[in-house]
């Protein structure tokens, strides 16, 4: 039985990372302005950090991946923690702790149940096999690095003959590699185990990075309203969903190491500390070396260094620490890039960090040049504003004029380019198109939506049309700026565009305070990072767990601007201050728990439950009560539950018994427990599970397999066996060959495909060719990236536009209710039955109803009687028709029309009697998707040229090799 407990890794995360990491901080944090929980945490997140980037240094200096190197840098860091904390006396500032939560009584608190309830409702969902894609691409590199000690240069995992390696997050997966050597203590690697231990990170990342997200809002706000806008962040329904244990991807590393980084930087600023500055120089390394997201660093920190310099300049400032910091900045990004580019080489590749590190050095030589003027010159006060004019006007001409303007163009244009297809593949992928008008079951009570029965719609549809408009200018102001082509439409009346106002409005008065009253202020940092990361999440889907991530920021900001705004007109500043965390308090109450789309409440509330999974004998009795309500697996899972979870890791992770061991009431679970019990028992569909461990254990090591891009990932980590295709999409033309092989061509073209890719064995699975039991599921996918790659459609078309598409498809009967005559001799009758017909025009694909079947009845062989269709135009010389052999399959009825709406299929079966004989119906077959690979393959279990060679218990996967 698998076995893995996640209290056993915490407490290795523990004393690798959190206890030496601690120790670091609070000597070099010694000074510092923070509460001392606050500095732990600073350690926990240093922790994490600085063991897997020594050990990533140790990978470049040729040393390969042991336990015992890890061990080693380990001790090396807890060495130099102890003497940091030892020479910084970090140790006399301990007993101050006690004061400090006395003091800050409901601060502390906060701060402890906000990273341990970010942290407790994600963990729930821990295993080795969560229904995911991308998580199992990133854990093949510490795979790697386990089992080889080193990721290859080139591992041959897919798109052979081309050179791919997993050389993409050094950080993070040596992070995991590290936690992986502990958790066995040097044990060998093994998939699923690692797996399960990665799951743990999200859960991790997403509790540092709401804290962190606290620590930037309170560099400027009152802790109480920088913590209600964390635990708003951590609340977001689909920041829960993407840092949920098994999302083991690198999305909650960006959070963490985002987050990280703009709390380190904002310190660092706000009190011209060299210190923070070091920080936020390895918080961004993290970013780049363990995500994806330095362009959203950067664009903030391109948007707030020229705005911060003019505003030094205006203010006669002559101290250069600004420079430093931001220069430390870059020189960590130029470190990290040329890093990464030299592992991802082999060889040493000096790398300035692309578009976004030219984009960043030329702020801060912009920065640094006024500063030059203003210590050299000394400029007259009565006439700084006429030189920051003419800052500001050099500053616009290197936007329009010079390299810099192309550089931040290009990251602009990167960032916000919405729904523009250059490949047919972007136009089957969901995530690449615009967002929708309703936020509501994705970000929860903040994108909360009114109807115009509502008694509240009046008054939000006021703002919701104020911000819709503000947003149609941004747009185009975007446009005309960065040469962009963004589409804006206008979005629901919700709580959303009312957030969003009250931003706008505490914005406007931040801005007065720093600009007018001169007081200091980090709004421009705030706003360089909520409102790009919100323009983007509000258009794009992609993007939407950061639009709602980062806006919820705006509750500090909001609360904190509205008191510096309306004190003036209360007496008592306390009952100001109370009422405005009694509406952040309501806020975070209604998105976390009293929503009826929250997320938190239902985890936490359902979280001491057990899994069938984790101590499957602590509910034998509750699985012989689901025996008896007719649940099979619980019968047999009550009689041995150890032995029947020990049949494999299918039966372990039963989902039924998963899901009904969290019921209370199987027979009648509330709604709160339902959501609870479908995340937590979240996992890989059996057949899945049951066709990469045959692949792993039947197949010759290196054995490469043929199927559709979904399914590459699994192939690698789960099967340990080579793909053609997987889901990075490294080069299109070979998906779009597959694609074409699958749907439109034979078995030698199949074949030949196959070799030519190093392949010897084809997989079919039903998710391409059914869903809900009919013909359908991504079979529209790759029947359009088929006809693209036949050039009978192109990327200026949405999926379904094209004749060749239509030809493709499975042909369908659309039953009236018209009577026609079978059989003018016996009498028999049937219905009409039309068939659809399509021309392609230059308007696009025109269809009709066309009258081609008579729907009746036939008698096959054995003699049994079921629906059949007869040619209406086709007749025997007794005047009778004549049979069409398919069988029906049922879809339902159209909405209009009032049509039954019936699919043929078409078999080798000799089943039908004709003329006296006993035939298949093979041979009435229509269009090409009845000769295509997928369908003979998968539905009549047989191609020329192959043996089939495998198929999962339930049909759901067949597996074929190449015939020798």
């Amino acid at each position: 039985m698998f076995s893995f407990n996640p209290f056993y890794l915490l407490l290795w995360v523990f004393l690798a990372n959190f206890l030496p990491g601690a120790l670091l901080s609070l000597g070099i944090l010694k000074e510092k302005k923070l509460l001392i929980i606050e500095k732990i945490i600073f350690g926990f997140a240093l922790g994490i950090i600085i063991v897997p980037f020594l050990i990533f240094l140790a990978q470049l200096a040729g040393i390969n991946y042991t336990f015992n190197l890890a061990f080693a840098i380990t001790l090396l860091f807890y060495a130099l923690s102890i003497a940091v904390f030892y020479y910084k006396k970090g140790f006399e500032g301990l007993g101050g702790i006690k004061t400090e939560a006395k003091e800050h009584r409901w601060v502390f608190l906060g701060i402890i149940f906000l990273i341990l309830l970010a942290f407790w409702i994600r963990l729930q969902s821990y295993g080795p096999i969560f229904q995911e894609l991308d998580p199992y691409y990133y854990a093949y590199e510490p795979y790697l690095y386990l089992s080889k000690g080193f990721a290859p240069l080139n591992d041959g995992t897919a798109w052979w003959p081309h050179e791919v390696n997993h050389r993409v997050k050094p950080i993070l997966s040596f992070l995991e590699a590290e936690w992986y050597s502990f958790y066995t203590w040097g044990g060998k690697a093994d998939n699923y185990l690692l797996s399960a231990i990665c799951s743990v990170y999200p859960p991790i990342a997403a509790a540092l990075a709401v804290f962190f997200l606290y620590i930037f809002l309170s560099s400027e706000y009152k802790r109480e309203y920088a913590l209600l806008a964390a635990f708003l962040a951590s609340f977001i329904p689909i920041f829960v969903l993407k840092t949920m244990a098994g999302e083991f991807e690198i999305q909650p590393y960006a959070f963490f190491s985002l987050s990280f980084f703009l709390a380190s930087y904002a310190l660092a600023i706000k009190n011209r500390d060299s210190t923070f500055a070091l920080i936020a120089a390895l918080a961004l390394a993290a970013v780049y070396l363990g995500s994806s997201s330095i362009v959203v660093a950067m664009s903030a920190l391109i948007i707030f260094i020229p705005i911060h310099a003019i505003h030094l300049f205006i203010k006669g400032e002559k101290e250069p620490t600004p420079i430093f910091i931001n220069a430390a900045v870059l020189l960590a990004l130029v470190l990290s890039s040329t890093l990464m580019q030299t592992y991802a080489n082999d060889r040493f590749v000096f790398d300035f960090g692309g578009s976004v590190g030219y984009a960043l050095f030329g702020v801060v030589a912009f920065m640094a040049g006024l500063l030059y003027f203003e210590k050299k010159y000394s400029p007259d006060k009565s006439k700084i504003i006429n030189y920051a004019g003419i800052a500001m006007a050099v500053l616009v001409i290197a936007f329009f004029f010079t390299p810099f303007g192309t550089f931040v163009k290009s990251i602009a244009s990167n960032s916000l380019q919405v729904a523009q297809y250059t490949l047919p593949l972007h136009r089957t992928i969901q995530e690449q198109g615009l967002a929708g008008s309703n936020f509501y079951g994705s970000i929860g009570f903040m994108g909360r939506t009114f109807s115009e029965q509502d008694i509240l719609y009046g008054f939000f549809a006021v703002f919701t049309s104020i911000v819709n408009t503000i947003y149609h200018i941004g747009v185009g102001v975007a446009n005309t700026a960065f040469e962009s082509s963004l589409f804006y439409d206008d979005k629901d009346v919700s709580f959303l565009m009312f957030f969003i106002f009250l931003l706008f409005v505490a914005s406007l008065y931040a801005l007065y305070r720093k600009f007018i009253l001169g007081e200091e202020s980090l709004i421009i940092l705030f706003l360089a990072i909520i409102f790009p990361v919100s323009l983007v999440g509000i258009i794009k889907a992609k993007y939407t767990i950061y639009m709602g991530y980062f806006l919820a920021m705006a509750l500090a900001i909001v609360l904190g601007e509205f008191e510096r705004m309306l004190s003036p007109f209360f007496q008592n500043k306390q009952t100001l201050f109370n009422g405005l965390v009694a509406f952040g308090l309501l806020v975070v109450l209604f998105e976390g728990f009293l929503d009826p789309y929250s997320y938190a409440g239902p985890l936490l509330f359902n979280s001491y439950k057990v899994r069938f999974q984790d101590n499957p004998l602590a509910l034998q009795s509750k699985m012989a009560t689901l025996c008896s309500m007719g649940l099979t697996q619980a019968c047999y899972a009550s009689q041995d539950p150890v032995g029947y979870a020990s049949q494999g890791i299918n039966e372990q992770f039963d989902y039924s018994l998963c899901i009904y061991s969290l019921f209370s009431n199987p027979q009648s679970p509330s709604s709160s427990e339902q959501l609870a019990a479908t995340i937590r028992c979240q996992r890989i569909a059996p057949y899945w599970i049951d066709s990469m461990e045959w692949l792993r254990y039947n197949t010759p090591e290196g054995s490469r397999v043929i199927s559709w891009w979904d399914y590459g990932h699994w192939e690698n980590y789960f099967a340990l066996r080579n793909a053609v295709i997987r889901n990075e999409h490294s080069y299109h033309d070979m998906i779009t060959d597959v694609a074409h092989d699958f749907i439109m061509d034979g078995e030698p073209a199949l074949k030949e495909t196959m070799k030519k890719y190093g392949a010897q064995y084809a997989l079919f699975d039903s998710e391409l060719i059914f869903t809900g039991g009919h013909f359908g599921g991504k079979f529209g996918a790759l029947n359009y990236l088929a006809c693209s790659h036949a050039n009978k459609t192109d990327v200026s078309k949405w999926p379904g536009q094209s004749l060749c598409e239509f030809e493709n498809t499975w042909e369908q009967i659309y039953v009236s209710t018209q009577e026609c005559t079978v059989s003018p001799i016996t009498g028999k009758k049937g219905s009409v039955a039309y068939v659809i017909t399509a021309v392609e025009t230059p308007s696009g694909l025109q269809t009709s109803l066309k009258p081609f079947y008579c729907l009746s009845t036939a008698k096959l062989a054995d003699g049994k009687e079921l629906p059949a269709t007869y040619y209406l135009e086709r007749k025997n010389e007794a005047g009778e028709l004549l049979l069409n052999k398919a069988f029906l399959l049922y879809d339902g009825k159209t909405s209009v029309g009032g049509y039954d709406v019936y699919t043929l299929i078409y078999t080798k079966d000799k089943v039908w009697l004709e003329n006296g004989s006993v035939v298949d119906g093979w041979n009435d077959r229509k269009g090409r998707f009845y000769d295509s690979n997928l369908y003979k393959g998968f539905v009549l279990k047989e191609l020329e040229g192959f043996e089939l060679v495998y198929t999962t218990p339930d049909e759901a996967v067949k597996i074929y090799k190449i015939k020798e």
